[in-house]
């Protein structure tokens, strides 16, 4: 139970550390991170509810039915993200909502049920929330930049609440009774149990030993394992609190010892990025794009009346800049419905990407 309750590393205080620290790392190693912490999160929480129900029900199930019921959640976690996650994008593009308010509601709303359903059919919700979150991403849509703003701001809020949870739980008395066990635990896990996971893993990449060890150095604990340590309070498990005080002392040794020489770590492995200062081009004393700007007017029978701008998925050096409807200039947006009569401002260097997208998407 407590190796299925620590297991779990945290992307967000890595990164956060990365970003204060201003480290920029070499070879892909951020994205792999970023990956590894948000999947193994799923992986954790199986593990955890696997384990109590063992103990709840006192039995221990067979390997086959451990693989079946892995397969399972997993395999129907990661199909169900994919179609909420690809699906969503399009359906914001198509919405017409009055107030703006309502797209956080609908995705608030669209990822509660894809969670619901996804649990229901014997899905890992977790992981099919994680899988959606990629997905949805990776297009762009109307209202985007305020929708992440508004889920970033909810994930913050959720973050404290943890916290708020763990300050109510922990009780500082009994840390010392459990200290030089948990401090042991920790070591282990530091020097030993995480760098034979990630050489087993990575055996056959093309990552260096440098890369590799730093990558081991990297595991940091947060806040995952910790609400996974409350579920052994919901489910009344022997010895809750006694495995909750060694995760929480686990996880604050975690984030001193390796989060405070996470910067020595990259700089001894040599696995920073070196920043190239480059000299700014000098710019000549001629009115500058002029070559790029081009003006396109919407005739009736285009396809982009009634469209807005996220829905076109235009090529990205394809930049429509200004608007003009009848009198009025408009600063385009995701959400910008294009009308007939409209006249466009579109920056594009490319002549032949100019017009194939406006023949393609336009016309």
């Amino acid at each position: 139970m407590l190796g299925a309750v620590i297991s779990s590393t945290d992307a967000a205080a890595v990164f956060a550390i990365l970003r204060a620290k201003k480290i920029s790392l070499k070879n892909n190693l951020a994205p792999l991170l970023e990956l590894e912490s948000g999947s193994n999160d799923p992986m954790a929480i199986f593990l955890t509810m696997s384990i109590i129900q063992m103990i709840a029900l006192n039995t221990v199930p067979s390997a086959y039915e451990w693989l079946g019921t892995l397969l399972t959640q997993f395999g129907v976690g990661i199909a169900m993200g994919y179609i909420f996650g690809a699906t969503l994008p399009s359906i914001f593009n198509r919405l017409r909502l009055k107030s703006w308010g309502l797209y956080p509601v609908f995705s608030i709303a669209w990822i509660l049920l894809l969670y619901t359903l996804c649990f229901k059919i014997g899905g890992n919700g977790y992981l099919a929330v994680y899988i959606a979150g990629i997905f949805i991403n990776k297009k762009e849509f109307a209202h985007k930049k305020n929708l992440i703003g508004f889920h970033d701001g909810i994930a913050w809020t959720m973050q404290i609440v943890v916290f708020l949870t763990l300050g109510l739980l922990a009780f500082p008395s009994q840390l010392p009774s459990i200290a030089f066990m948990a401090f042991i635990l920790a070591l282990w896990l530091m020097f030993i149990a995480r760098p034979l996971g990630v050489f087993a893993s990575l055996l056959f990449s093309g990552f260096s030993k440098n890369e590799k060890l730093f990558i081991s150095w990297v595991g940091l604990r947060g806040v995952v394992p910790i609400v996974l340590a409350t579920y052994t309070y919901i489910e009344e498990i022997p010895n809750a609190n006694i495995i909750f005080n060694i995760v929480f002392f686990m996880v604050l040794a975690s984030i001193f010892i390796q989060g405070m020489s996470l910067s020595f770590a990259a700089d001894k492995f040599k696995v920073k990025n070196k920043d190239v200062q480059e000299e700014p081009a000098k710019v000549q004393n001629s009115p500058i794009l002029t070559y790029a700007l081009r003006q396109h007017t919407i005739h009736f029978g285009s396809k982009m009346i009634g469209k807005n701008l996220a829905e076109l998925e235009l090529p990205s050096e394809f930049l429509i800049i200004l608007v003009k409807r009848k009198n009025e200039y408009i600063k385009p947006s995701g959400s910008t419905i294009f009308d007939e009569g409209d006249l466009l401002l579109v920056q594009c260097e490319n002549q032949v990407l100019y017009q194939d997208t406006i023949k393609n998407l336009i016309y």
